[in-house]
């Protein structure tokens, strides 16, 4: 089954609850849920819901059937084998439910089983499979819906521990490489999540539990805030949610302008059909075609925009000339020509106008930012076929969390089989990034260097001009007294020729040509050395490690280029 929802980045909600829930209750809690989801759909009519559900009795399958009565997608996470999952389900009712359910489902699979031993009732192997489920809930969603009594128990893979891993990112028994990042100086940021207060039915199980006086009630809770709690769902709104709802409008309007979204693919035509097939490709390779086809149509007019501003202003410092020394008048006697003061004013107005549409549209911007989703969902699908279970969104560096927010939320509902159906294919990794790679940093050194060779050749010999035109009006003022055409023309050549110098300056400055050469021979040389080290490589965990760091390399340098660009705006030549 496929998981892509329109060509756009859907919003993640997860569910973890008891499984015994009070029924007197459940009219409610099925009331709140649906103001959860409506919430969400209100705020961002743009950006599909997509529900994580593993279909376990209670929370899950009542989370799941509000979803279906929504006409919400949902993917179903199996903790164990399907045949050793449904053991679990005790009743023919239990089953039959759990089948309808899984029925419409948009996908399901089963997780990697950790330790031998899970066919054991009450194991802890078998405990752990819960645990990873939660863990893999808790992870790969932007909001995780819990219905919880609020007491905290140490039942392994409970909802209470499952809660402790979402916001305190810890889990007994779970291995490390499914746990977040645990560098003491970081957040936990998996995400908030939405409490709804519920009461289990009665359960000798559970002596201490009783109806609460306060069922349905919410609390929002943050990893960023431990301590403190809101109870308004307004509060389950971040940045990164409208950026991604950005997104996805754009994708409307894109599909609205010029039909499908078509690009060109990572791969070649016959592979990328055959990978289409496969989960863990299927969303990233197309949403990669997707963000790279909004970069393309947000990039063509961000670069005439700046070169439209230089040409203007240009234009502008040479009629604002024409009018101080206009060469076929004496100023003194006839005064200055005023309709080039209008022509003036009028080209300023255009610029401005120009600057103030390419802002208001944020082209700039979104260009700069589909770029780097684009990168880094190419990334990811090359970690993929390394056979690498790790989500790129848990490796951007400290000081880009914040920034770069939204890529990483993007790349989190993007990688949800990132645990699941690897296909490894180290040949292909080799060929398709590595290389293309050196040869594509290698072509940008190249390119940008000529273009800033020139540049400088030019602006050099514009200001050399303005200066040797400066020269001949000292020397020759004398002479040039009789002469009022000439001497005007050599004034305004005198002070034109250095300003076209500057706004070429000013062009290679805001295109960043010499900040991008500085990077991107760094680049060669790493993806060159990783080259030579592929080459011999035997050793898988080796080749994984080197790939998985050179992966981190190249998110980091995307990055910088990001926010390099990003602090050179679209303005009027200063």
């Amino acid at each position: 089954m496929d998981t892509l929802i329109d060509d756009k980045i859907p919003l993640v909600i997860g569910v973890t609850g008891h499984r015994n829930l009070h029924p007197d209750e459940i009219p409610l809690l099925k009331k709140r849920i649906k103001e959860v989801f409506d919430f969400f759909r209100s705020n961002y009519p743009h950006t599909p819901l997509l529900l994580i559900s593993p279909l376990a009795e209670g929370a899950d399958r009542l989370v799941a059937q509000v979803a279906i009565e929504e006409n919400i997608r949902f993917i179903v996470p199996f903790p164990l084998p399907e045949s050793e999952y449904r053991r679990d389900f005790k009743t023919k009712e239990c089953k039959e439910e759990f089948n309808e359910l899984l029925a419409k489902a948009t996908d399901h699979f089963e997780l990697p089983v950790l330790n031998a031993g899970i066919e054991i009732k009450n194991s802890e192997a078998r405990h752990k499979q819960y645990a990873i489920v939660g863990a893999y809930v808790a992870r790969h969603s932007h909001i995780l819906i819990s219905l919880w009594d609020g007491i905290e128990l140490e039942t392994v893979g409970g909802t209470s521990q499952v809660l402790q891993y979402r916001l305190k990112g810890d889990m007994k028994g779970l291995p490390e490489k499914y746990r977040p990042s645990n560098n003491p100086l970081d957040i936990v940021d998996t995400g908030k999540v939405c409490h709804i207060y519920v009461s289990r039915a009665p359960d000798p199980r559970f002596p201490q539990s009783k109806q609460l006086l306060n069922y349905g009630e919410y609390r929002i809770l943050s990893p960023e805030s431990l301590s403190d709690f809101t109870t308004d769902l307004k509060d389950l709104r971040i940045k990164d949610f409208t950026l991604i709802e950005q997104f996805n409008c754009d994708v409307d309007k894109y599909v609205e302008h010029n039909g499908r979204i078509k690009f060109k693919s990572i791969f070649k035509n016959d592979l990328i059909e055959r990978l289409r097939t496969v989960p863990a490709f299927q969303t990233i390779t197309r949403l990669y075609e997707v963000s790279s086809a909004l970069s393309v149509e947000n990039h063509r007019p961000t670069d005439k925009t700046i070169l439209h501003i230089l040409l203007l202003g240009i234009a502008m410092a040479f009629s604002i000339e024409l009018y101080a020394h206009p060469p076929w008048l004496n100023v003194a006697v006839e005064g200055h020509p005023l309709y080039l003061l209008a022509i003036y004013l009028i080209l300023f107005l255009v610029a401005y106008l120009m600057l103030w549409q390419a802002n208001k549209q944020e082209i700039h911007l979104k260009y700069l930012h589909y770029r780097a989703l684009s990168e880094a969902m190419r990334i990811q699908v090359f970690w993929l076929l390394s056979g690498l279970n790790e989500s790129l969104a848990d490796h951007y560096s400290r000081k880009y969390r914040r920034e770069l927010g939204w890529i990483r939320s993007s790349l989190r509902a993007l990688s949800l089989h990132n645990w699941v159906n690897q296909e490894e294919c180290k040949d292909l990794v080799h060929e398709r990034w590595i290389k293309k790679q050196i040869g594509y940093f290698t072509n940008q050194v190249e390119e940008k260097r000529f273009t800033l060779k020139w540049l400088e050749i030019t602006t050099t010999v514009f200001f050399i001009s303005g200066f040797l035109v400066a020269s001949v009006l000292l020397i020759f003022s004398h002479y040039l007294h009789d002469y009022h055409g000439l001497q005007s023309s050599l004034i305004i050549a005198m002070v034109l020729l250095p300003a076209i110098g500057a706004a070429l300056d000013g062009y290679a400055e805001k295109m960043g040509y010499e900040h991008d050469i500085k990077r991107y021979e760094p680049m060669v040389e790493l993806f060159e050395r990783a080259d030579e080290e592929l080459k011999n490589s035997k050793d898988k965990e080796h080749y994984q490690k080197l790939l998985f760091e050179l992966g981190k390399a190249a998110l980091e340098e995307n990055s910088e280029w990001l926010l390099l660009h990003r602090d050179r705006p679209l303005d009027l030549p200063k």
